[in-house]
C-alpha cells in the first residue's frame, strides 16, 4: 500500500464531499473514481452515499482520511443531512444485496422513502416501494449514541468504555466494542 500526505487525503475527501448529489438515476450512474496522478491515490466511491467501493490507502492513511472526510462533511452539510444520507446508505446496501434492482431508477419520497422503478416498454412500470425503518431498544440507542460520539475520534475500545461508564452507568455494561480493520466503507 502507498502512503499519502495529508494534503492529498484532505483534497480527496473534499472532492468527494463536493461531488455528492442525490440527482443520479441509480447507484451505477453515481459510481465515480478519483485518480490523483501525482500521488497515485485512487478512490472509487458512490456520489449519492459517499460510501467507498475501493481505495489504495494504507490503514493509517484511511484513518486520517476518515477524519478529513468527517470534517469536510460537517463543514458542507447541516446536521439534518445525516438522516437523508443514512436512508440512502440503507437503500444502497439493499440494492447491492439484490443485484436485480441495481439498474432501477431511484425516486426519493416521503412514504415510502424510495421507489425503485424499472421501465418496461411493453408493460407498465414495475415499482418497488422501500420504507427505511429503524427499530431500536433503549440499549441500542445508548450504543448508537456512544458509537456516534466516539467513533469519529478513532479512540480505543477502552476509551469508549470509560466514557460510556461516565455517561451511562450500568447501561454501558451491555456494550461490546469490536475493532475492525476498515476496508472500503465509511
Amino acid at each position: 500500500m502507498n502512503t499519502f500526505d495529508d494534503r492529498t487525503l484532505r483534497a480527496t475527501a473534499t472532492k468527494m464531499i463536493n461531488s455528492q448529489s442525490y440527482s443520479f438515476v441509480n447507484f451505477i450512474e453515481a459510481k465515480e473514481t478519483i485518480n490523483d496522478e501525482e500521488s497515485g491515490l485512487t478512490v472509487v466511491y458512490d456520489r449519492m452515499t459517499l460510501l467507498l467501493y475501493k481505495h489504495n490507502m494504507s490503514h493509517n492513511d484511511f484513518k486520517s482520511f476518515c477524519i478529513f472526510f468527517a470534517d469536510a462533511y460537517d463543514a458542507r452539510f447541516p446536521r439534518s443531512a445525516y438522516k437523508m444520507r443514512s436512508e440512502y446508505i440503507v437503500l444502497h446496501k439493499f440494492v447491492r444485496s439484490c443485484p436485480e434492482y441495481q439498474e432501477h431508477r431511484i425516486t426519493k419520497g416521503e412514504h415510502p422513502d424510495f421507489l425503485l422503478i424499472q421501465s418496461d416498454y411493453h408493460l407498465s412500470d414495475i415499482r418497488i416501494a422501500v420504507e427505511v425503518t429503524e427499530l431500536t431498544t433503549q440499549y441500542e440507542s445508548v450504543c448508537s449514541a456512544i458509537s456516534m460520539l466516539y467513533s469519529p475520534l478513532l479512540r480505543t475500545a477502552e476509551d469508549i468504555h470509560q466514557a460510556a461508564r461516565k455517561i451511562h452507568g450500568k447501561k454501558q455494561t451491555i456494550i461490546t466494542t469490536v475493532k475492525f480493520k476498515t476496508k472500503g466503507t465509511l
